[in-house]
């Protein structure tokens, strides 16, 4: 399990690139510590050997959101 923080994230030039599988996942929201957090569960891909069981989990509290948000706005230009 992995707490994004987006505020540290720096960018990377890579020289090989490739797009991914899709994979499914959920998402889910939760309060701790008067804190609420996103999460997003991915399962993998469908020839793991344990399908249906989480592969990754990527936790966001509201400030990393709203810098994760600003990030993909201004990657999209949108």
């Amino acid at each position: 399990m992995a707490r994004l923080n987006v505020s540290e994230m720096e960018k990377i030039e890579k020289t090989k690139n490739s797009v991914q599988e899709e994979v499914a996942a959920t998402y889910s929201t939760f309060i701790k510590d008067n804190e609420k957090y996103f999460q997003i569960d991915m399962y993998g891909s469908k020839e793991r050997v344990f399908t249906g069981k989480v592969s990754q989990v990527v936790q966001l509290d509201k400030e990393n959101a709203i810098q994760l948000i600003t990030l993909l706005q201004e990657v999209f230009n949108v």
